[in-house]
């Protein structure tokens, strides 16, 4: 079995890949690699690629309360949620005062490539195990391995390019929109004066 990422004080039992086993809790490294192969950035990576980033990640613990990012903070690394309960207080499209974040996501993503600021405040809300991918640690693997920073450069001109539809899209929509107002105002103007000719003329 691969040996734990994580201890702390806990309860004998297991549940799915957490192990809790002579008073110390312990979270599978498949686990963990599992977690981060589901990262979108990250799929189509090797095995290999996957656990080097793994292995350079730190292993962090936060205690409820504590703020894991922070908007408008500069940001040096992403952080993955492993396990644990977090939620999102402040950021764009928060739609009430709270929304929760599902383990497996990965907050402030692009930290980890280029020098940026969090854009959400997010806080945990039971004890909360993560890693934080950084950006230095990132960048020295990238510079070790040419092949990381292709396929990371692929996926990011993919997402590009889907973006890229996705405004062509809404700006044919907003054109539509707008013709039809136009066409609509015409007509409405059009109307009471063919209505005055019409008079005029008996």
């Amino acid at each position: 079995m691969a040996a734990p990422l994580w201890s702390g004080h806990g309860v004998t039992s297991t549940v799915g890949d957490l192990q809790f086993r002579d008073g110390r809790i312990q979270i599978s490294a498949d686990h963990i690699l599992r977690q981060l192969s589901h990262v979108s950035l990250f799929q189509g990576l090797t095995p290999l690629q996957i656990s080097e980033i793994a292995r350079r990640s730190e292993r962090v613990i936060y205690n409820p309360g504590a703020m894991i990012i922070e908007e408008n903070a500069e940001g040096d690394a992403a952080v993955l949620i492993i396990s644990g309960q977090t939620v999102r207080v402040s950021g764009p499209e928060l739609t009430s005062r709270t929304s929760p974040v599902a383990e497996g996501s990965l907050l402030g993503e692009f930290a980890m490539l280029v020098e940026t600021t969090y854009s959400s405040t997010v806080v945990a809300r039971g004890q909360v195990r993560a890693l934080r991918i950084t950006r230095d640690e990132l960048h020295a693997q990238i510079a070790e391995d040419r092949d990381l920073a292709d396929r990371f450069v692929q996926k990011i001109v993919g997402r590009l390019s889907r973006m890229a539809v996705v405004l062509r899209q809404i700006d044919a929509t907003l054109s539509r929109s707008a013709d039809a107002t136009a066409k609509s105002s015409v007509s409405r103007n059009t109307q009471p004066a063919l209505r005055a000719n019409s008079v005029a003329a008996h």
